[in-house]
């Protein structure tokens, strides 16, 4: 980073790592995945080459559109974890690939979705790879895209473009064309579009077949290839105009409606909670009978089919029309919109949860398949008691406040949930905020290769740009601050001023801070099990 910094190049960071990736087939969003990709604000937020975050990443496709709330929620998390740690206002934005998994309408709505209400995203991009052979602006997808998100209220750019090579090996011979930059760049797209990252700097793998990189590394030596000298040659041969930021004056003050719930579109505006790892910790401390952390993942499953399927006993011998799991607490069902407080939590302290109440109303504290055991009730403060008092008795209810740090020696407790009402609202843009609306990415100084070739041939006119609000500067003689957008009216970075706090049930009386949540008696057992 240091390095790129020295060269006035600045990038964007995509926060998914295997382990924590939001897949199709997801159905929870948790503290896990939470944690995962604030570590990786944290390691690059001081960096002031950082323009900013991917972190949706093809959220939906046309059969999984229910899944976006979990995307949408990742956002609403992440912006206010980087809010609560007082970094600067590093954008948050996603992609998507419009390739035949996706009908147009459905990546449009995609977009809509992730900028509509108060957990908008910052930026908007798309990987198209259409563009291949004497393809032009009508032939390839470019001007389909083009008109889809002509009203389009965020920067939009392509994350990925360009084809493949025109020969089946890795000679340097007869690579790619690029043909497509001066239409990328030019009359045609420029209004709409803030430019694009060429795909790729160097080989991914030296056993991919096919030749996409710039250069070519061997023993940490690089080496220009072709592709390099044909990107060169078309990037010398644009001129794209600048707008300054003083004379920049938005047109677009509002952001797009949330989509309606359809047959082509059936994500609900109601998120998951917030990741919130002081309300799972004050659940644990809660417990008489606990699952022990150490057990096996085959383990916990095997417990959570024991005591969560429709077809569970647990409530057997208290009343006769029980319908509800005791594991409602930590439901989470992107189709029916029902969550449960403790969703978030990790899987031992969702079962840990679940054979607790078991314990409740059997006063077993043991499954054939479980290291359960009894322990000694931990003092609860009267943060965890407001918390656990909130989700209900339960858990069925979730919770919706402001992240904050939590003051602890370790900061390992984060304290949630950001509300959110999903619901269409107008928001002025502010000040700082508008601050990267400018000639669209720096013809994509965000790819390494293309900023590196860019910085070489283009450095003069990177000096006119000016942002305020990510207040991101390069040592030395590169005072250019990271900024993102384009010199047209129609891509705007949104401020989020407005966020407002839903309500929450009100705290119950509860024994003590001692045995916060727990029944005094073995009547009172009976009655959790029928509130279900």
């Amino acid at each position: 980073m240091e390095k790129f910094m020295e060269n006035g190049i600045y990038l964007l960071i995509d926060l998914h790592i295997t382990s924590t990736y939001i897949y199709i087939d997801s159905t929870t969003w948790t503290n896990q995945k939470f944690s995962a990709y604030v570590d990786m604000v944290d390691a690059f937020a001081f960096y002031t080459n950082t323009l900013g975050f991917y972190l949706v990443d093809n959220p939906v496709t046309d059969s999984s559109t229910s899944l976006a709330p979990l995307s949408k929620a990742a956002v609403r998390d992440v912006k206010g974890y980087i809010k609560a740690r007082g970094y600067r206002s590093i954008p948050i934005g996603g992609y998507v690939l419009t390739d035949s998994d996706y009908a147009q309408e459905t990546y449009r709505l995609a977009a809509d979705y992730m900028a509509c209400g108060n957990s908008s995203i910052d930026f908007w991009a798309l990987t198209d790879y259409s563009w291949c052979d004497n393809s032009t602006f009508t032939s390839s997808n470019y001007s389909r895209l083009t008109e889809s998100f002509s009203d389009y209220p965020l920067p939009i750019f392509l994350a990925d473009y360009a084809c493949e090579p025109t020969t089946e090996d890795n000679s340097d011979v007869a690579g790619r064309i690029f043909d497509e930059v001066g239409t990328i760049y030019g009359p045609e797209m420029s209004d709409i579009w803030s430019g694009g990252i060429l795909y790729e700097w160097a080989r991914s793998s030296d056993s991919d077949p096919n030749d996409y990189a710039l250069v070519n590394l061997t023993d940490n030596t690089i080496q220009l290839n072709q592709n390099y000298k044909s990107l060169s040659a078309q990037l010398a041969a644009i001129n794209p105009s600048i707008t300054q930021i003083s004379a920049y004056t938005p047109t677009i003050t509002t952001a797009p409606s949330c989509p309606d719930e359809n047959a082509a579109w059936a994500a609900s505006t109601i998120l998951p909670p917030t990741a919130n790892t002081l309300l799972c910790d004050c659940m644990i401390a809660s417990l008489h009978c606990k699952v022990d952390p150490s057990a096996s993942v085959n383990t916990i499953a095997s417990v959570q089919a024991t005591l969560c399927t429709s077809n569970s006993t647990i409530c057997d011998g208290f009343t006769s029309n029980v319908t509800s799991s005791t594991c409602d607490g930590f439901t989470s069902n992107v189709t029916s919109s029902t969550y449960g407080a403790f969703s978030v939590c990790s899987p031992w302290q969702q079962v840990s949860w679940a054979i607790n109440q078991y314990y409740l109303n059997t006063g077993g504290c043991s499954q054939k398949t479980t290291t359960a055991s009894l322990q000694a009730l931990e003092a609860l403060n009267s943060s965890c008691i407001n918390l656990l008092a909130k989700a209900g008795p339960l858990g069925k209810s979730p919770i919706y406040s402001d992240i904050t740090i939590a003051n602890s020696a370790t900061d390992s407790n984060i304290t949630s949930v950001y509300s959110d009402t999903s619901t269409d609202s107008s928001r002025s843009l502010s000040g700082g905020t508008i601050a990267g609306i400018v000639v669209g990415i720096l013809l994509a100084l965000i790819a390494a290769g293309s900023l590196i070739l860019f910085y070489l041939r283009k450095r003069k006119l990177r000096k006119s740009h000016i942002a305020q609000e990510l207040e991101a500067s390069t040592p030395g003689q590169h005072d250019t601050p990271a900024e993102l957008g384009n010199d047209g009216q129609k891509a705007e970075l949104w401020a989020n001023d407005t966020s407002t706090n839903t309500g929450t049930t009100s705290p119950k009386e509860l024994a003590h801070e001692g045995d916060a949540m727990l029944p005094r008696n073995q009547n009172e057992s009976r009655e959790i099990c029928e509130m279900a």
